[in-house]
């Protein structure tokens, strides 16, 4: 993924750690721990191992192949020789006092057809199904919100509005801005449209996920909710129905080839390494994904459900769950939950998901959001539960 500079020099500032904040973990770890969540977590592609050498002493991170070459390392772990006692983050024993971060993926309202994220049938004339992820996800956010504070939990909501970004501008206050520069390759009008959605996507998206990622690392949660709904199939996926309909996780780790060029990247390699925030999304989540089946009827997405990117940009955990090294997988730091429930574009699903049969905050939606909602809330419950045990 390329970062204008300006962009990288935002996140720089934002996320980056000096490598001496995890000298804590010094003679810590054993060979074999650090090698177990290399090669089970963290590790997708092979070329990786440009930036990292593992001895049975040391631990050493690079910036570059060449930097490793000549032996210039960025950041050194002493290792331990047999296994030591480490500190577990500590949760709340019930929902009572627990801090959770929710993020209702994506815009939705009038930003839905600029972020490519909505169902439109049929195509051309008055559609019979309309609806949008980010509207489907903020429902889902608000009826957890409710919820988990009537369960005395402290909750904060990246937005609460359809439509609303959390950037600081909306898309088209920051467009006034830099659009003239981002319009230069626009030939006419009719492409106005899919030009706008790849400036949406390539810039001000990339924006938005830094202003949600910052705001969550404030908030300093136990543990964090990424909300999404998903879509199967490639091309036209707005306008016609599939027969495939399941649910994924996704948690931090599962990085490829260039994905640790920069140092804050490199930094939330080793902070997904050396802290146990892996270990407890993999619990978190498969709580989570065990509820979906339970509650939506709709079982785990498996190696028959044609999905590539499942295969060329993921790690396989466990059922339906994958270590995909996503932006707020990357740099949210705690536990989380990136859920890609349901396929929005099913031949079924899509009617549940197009009804308006409930009201949540005087915003109209479907029941379906209500089962959803209880998937992640007793995922959740059970997993912190679990902890008390």
């Amino acid at each position: 993924m390329k970062y204008t500079k300006a962009l990288c020099h935002f996140l720089l500032l934002m996320f980056s750690l000096e490598s001496s904040e995890f000298d804590k973990y010094q003679t810590l770890f054993t060979e074999q721990e650090i090698s177990f969540r290399l090669q089970n977590y963290l590790i997708k592609d092979a070329g990786l191992e440009d930036h990292f050498l593992l001895t049975s002493d040391a631990f050493y991170l690079y910036a570059d192949k060449n930097d490793k070459i000549n032996q210039k390392a960025e950041f050194i772990l002493k290792l331990a020789l047999s296994p030591q006692k480490k500190e577990q983050t500590a949760f709340p024993k019930t929902l009572n006092n627990l801090r959770i971060a929710i993020d209702p993926g994506h815009l939705g309202g009038d930003f839905a057809f600029i972020e490519q994220r909505y169902i439109k049938m049929p195509k051309n004339g008055p559609p019979t199904i309309f609806f949008s992820e980010g509207n489907l996800t903020l429902l889902t956010a608000l009826l957890l919100k409710q919820w988990f504070e009537n369960e005395g939990s402290i909750v904060l909501l990246t937005k609460d509005q359809f439509g609303q970004s959390v950037y600081e501008k909306n898309f088209y206050e920051w467009l006034k801005e830099d659009g003239p520069k981002l319009f230069s390759g626009i030939e006419n009008e009719s492409n106005l449209n899919q030009s706008l959605s790849q400036i949406f996507t390539n810039h001000y998206n990339r924006l938005d996920l830094a202003a949600r990622a910052k705001k969550i690392n404030a908030f300093k949660p136990h543990l964090t909710l990424i909300l999404h709904y998903n879509a199967h199939g490639i091309g036209d996926t707005n306008h016609h129905t599939e027969d495939y309909n399941y649910n994924m996780v996704f948690i931090g780790g599962g990085f490829r080839n260039g994905e640790l060029s920069t140092k804050e990247n490199r930094n939330e390699f080793l902070r997904l390494l050396l802290t146990d925030h892996i270990d407890h999304s993999l619990q978190l989540s498969t709580s989570i994904i065990n509820e979906m089946a339970d509650k939506l009827q709709v079982s785990a997405v498996t190696s028959e459900d044609p999905v590539p990117y499942l295969i060329t940009s993921s790690k396989h955990l466990n059922n339906g769950i994958y270590a995909r090294n996503l932006f707020l997988t990357r740099m949210v730091n705690s536990p989380l939950c990136y859920g890609e429930t349901l396929c929005q574009n099913h031949k079924e699903e899509c009617l549940r998901l197009n009804e308006r049969r409930i009201i949540i905050r005087d915003l109209q939606g479907p029941k379906r959001v209500e089962q959803v909602a209880q998937a992640y809330f007793l995922g959740v419950k059970h997993f912190i539960e679990g902890k008390s045990e």
